[in-house]
């Protein structure tokens, strides 16, 4: 389980690949950390308003010179029940489009 994407950072993942399970919508941002293959999806998944909410398994493939970092931040009680963003390790996606708003 990963708090968010930017945890494939995390320099305890020591593996060239490894699989990911979200939802289809989110698939451009695992892009920043490497090359994506989709191997499976959900014929349904809960609340989806279309087929690209569905829950899809990736194999990820990291680029070869991934900034990897440790994942010993400290969370606040909100960010780890997912009602506050972040943190996040390095600069991410998701982190770029949360400043631009």
């Amino acid at each position: 389980m990963l708090h968010n994407e930017t945890y494939l950072r995390d320099d305890r993942l020591t593996s060239p690949e490894v699989y990911v399970v979200c939802r289809q919508t989110s698939e451009h941002l695992l892009l920043e950390f490497g090359t994506i293959e989709e191997i499976a999806q959900s014929k349904h998944t809960r609340f989806e308003h279309s087929s690209r909410e569905r829950y899809t398994l990736y194999l990820l493939r990291f680029h070869p010179h991934l900034a990897k970092m440790p994942a010993n931040v400290r969370m606040t009680p909100l960010q780890a029940t997912g009602r506050d963003v972040g943190p996040f390790l390095g600069k991410s996606v998701a982190q770029t489009t949360e400043n631009s708003k």
